[in-house]
């Protein structure tokens, strides 16, 4: 994934952590952990088999929590997606 500020890759060494909680589609966090750094603005999250195993079909939900060492209000995005 990409974060960005003003459409630039945020810096690395300004970033304090990137984490995820996948939820499935009764709302339980069913996997959480912290996302890979790559490049600037660069994170990975990967999950096992093991991990989506733990979906039920229906509309699941990825929550990304970024926070940053230079602002104090963490920044957090949701993604939708449907597990069959």
């Amino acid at each position: 994934m990409a974060i960005t500020f003003d459409n630039a890759p945020y810096p690395a060494d300004k970033i304090d952590a990137v984490k995820y909680l996948v939820f499935d589609a009764a709302g339980a966090v069913v996997v959480k952990g912290d996302a890979v750094a790559g490049a600037d603005g660069t994170y990975s999250i990967s999950l096992s088999a093991d991990d989506t195993a733990k979906l039920v079909a229906g509309s699941n939900k990825l929550e990304v929590v970024t926070t940053s060492l230079a602002v104090s209000i963490p920044t957090i995005t949701d993604f939708e997606f449907v597990a069959k």
